[in-house]
């Protein structure tokens, strides 16, 4: 312990840089750099090589599936190692750190590493161990169950990033009552918004992906490993397990849709008109608020038909597709089958989704005009368009829809194919 005298009584962070700096010289900051570094190379190496060297071990020797039992598992054993094999670097750095600088020398790293080995025993450089243990421990499987478990939705983000402005695009393009191409649209984005408006509602996007995609993507995998263990499903299951998981999803997404939509299209509006939502939070709120909780399930109905449509032909063509590019015998199982499956799947997909889901589209942005909804349902909807725009104007925004889609379903199967490989070569 410290004497009192001997205290040096920081009042906050700035005042101890300020005092160190003052006191002992700017160099000072970085005292005990050497052996900081050499601890953070130990711990991270430490870390990331031997939780997935466990990760192998317990699966392969003790049976362990993968899931969430494994990844605590292989974390525990990693914040083990990854404590013994840097706390004789963390009690150096310490010491080096907290050492006043009475005579102008102070020894190095390995000075003061071999100093304690020699004055207070070998084992004296693992002092404190079980505390820094239950530090790093936890920490570890924080980390790595954090980062097994939310990979997916990692991927499922960074596409949402991709294809967001796709989105934004295709939106404006279903509720203009007018004939209308995805060149003027971005232009008139860019005149009147300027580029960033290009990711209004991104933080819909998300959470859309955290709750629609996750959810069904889930319940697929879950369906169709369930009912493949007397042999692979035929294209009618394929296409009834997706149609029950993307409705499952679609009603757990509905409220961050409704919000997408409305925050995509609000730029397109007069100023006096816009509804000015700040995020995807401030947009649930106020819609709540001023609208009523089940208005964040308007156009529940056809946002779910959309969903079976989307997923019925999403996974049961890449499925198809699939299973034919592989009879032509120019293919095998690879990134390439993955790709061109994709690929088709997103054409099939957009040209057979297009009209409900600018149902869905317009019935979640309409508003109440003296307590009386500008459509019905889904069926006023698609009779009006028709009917005031034509047939084809169901297909509105078919380019921009297959751009967002097409990549978004690479992206999205890609990740499926890698997952589920890593999942049946540990289970």
């Amino acid at each position: 312990m410290t004497s009192a005298e001997q205290r040096r009584n920081y009042k906050s962070v700035v005042d101890a840089f300020a005092r160190i700096v003052r006191e002992e010289g700017v160099s000072t900051l970085w005292r005990g750099s050497v052996a900081t570094m050499g601890r953070a190379a130990i711990v991270n190496v430490s870390q990331l090589a031997t939780y997935s060297q466990a990760k192998i071990i317990i699966a392969s020797e003790f049976d362990v599936p993968e899931g969430v039992q494994l990844h605590f598992y292989a974390s525990m054993l990693s914040g083990v190692i990854t404590a013994f094999n840097s706390m004789p670097f963390d009690i150096t750095k310490t010491r080096i750190q907290n050492r006043k600088n009475t005579d102008g020398k102070l020894p190095g790293m390995l000075g003061v590493m071999f100093d304690i080995a020699r004055t207070e025993g070998f084992r004296a450089l693992w002092k404190g161990f079980w505390p820094t243990y239950c530090r790093i421990g936890p920490h570890t499987v924080i980390t790595f169950m954090f980062n097994e478990q939310f990979a997916r939705l990692y991927r499922l983000m960074a596409a949402t990033l991709f294809v967001q402005p796709l989105d934004l695009i295709k939106n404006r393009m279903q509720l203009s009552g007018k004939k209308t191409s995805t060149v003027s649209v971005i232009s008139s984005i860019m005149k009147n918004e300027g580029l960033l408006a290009m990711y209004s509602g991104l933080s819909a996007g998300l959470m859309r992906q955290a709750t629609y995609t996750t959810t069904r993507l889930g319940i697929y995998t879950w369906l169709f490993e369930t009912v493949s263990k007397d042999g692979p499903p035929n294209f009618i299951t394929k296409a009834g397990l997706g149609m029950l998981a993307g409705c499952v999803g679609a009603f757990v997404g509905t409220p961050a849709e409704v919000a997408l939509i409305r925050m995509t299209a609000d730029g397109r509006l007069p100023l006096a008109e816009r509804r000015n939502y700040k995020n995807v939070f401030d947009a649930l709120f106020r819609i709540t608020r001023e609208e009523g909780l089940f208005t964040l399930w308007r156009g529940a109905i056809p946002t779910m038909g959309r969903a079976m449509v989307v997923n019925a032909a999403q996974l049961a063509s890449y499925s198809q597709a699939k299973q034919a590019l592989l009879d032509t015998g120019y293919f095998e199982e690879n990134i390439t089958l993955h790709f061109a499956s994709s690929m088709i799947s997103g054409l099939v997909t957009t040209a057979a989704s297009m009209p409900v889901d600018i149902a869905k589209t317009r019935i979640q942005n309409m508003k109440t005009i003296n307590g009386k909804p500008e459509f019905t349902g889904a069926i006023d909807v698609l009779t009006k368009v028709v009917r005031n725009e034509g047939l084809f104007a169901l297909w509105k925004g078919f380019f921009p829809y297959y751009a967002r889609l097409g990549p978004h379903t690479v992206l999205t199967f890609i990740f499926l194919e890698q997952m589920t490989s890593a999942y049946k070569k540990f289970a």
